[in-house]
């Protein structure tokens, strides 16, 4: 996903990740649980129907690939879970008596 160009999804979590990255992304479904990046145009959806995700997928690689990063802040995370998750698992552990 870090070196891709352009991400085309229906899955949530992709959506998720992709903006992480900084990847353009286009939802191939008509709805979306996940309407932080589109709200924030880190996503578009173009729905299931060929003839428009091909349309949508043209404009962005017909541009270099620095022009397609999205530049907006991540509406879902910080991308930095596995370090608070490991923190908290230490604290657990250092305060967590084993007798």
């Amino acid at each position: 996903m870090k070196y891709a160009k352009l991400i085309i999804t229906d899955n949530g979590d992709i959506q998720e990740e992709g903006t992480s990255f900084k990847v353009p992304i286009l939802v191939a479904r008509y709805t979306t649980e996940r309407m932080g990046g589109i709200k924030m145009k880190c996503a578009k959806l173009v729905g299931a129907d060929e003839k428009n995700i091909f349309k949508e997928a043209s404009k962005i690689l017909k541009q270099n690939k620095k022009a397609t990063r999205v530049s907006v802040k991540n509406p879902y995370e910080d991308g930095k879970a596995s370090k608070k998750i490991i923190k908290y698992i230490r604290e657990f552990f250092k305060n967590e008596r084993f007798n």
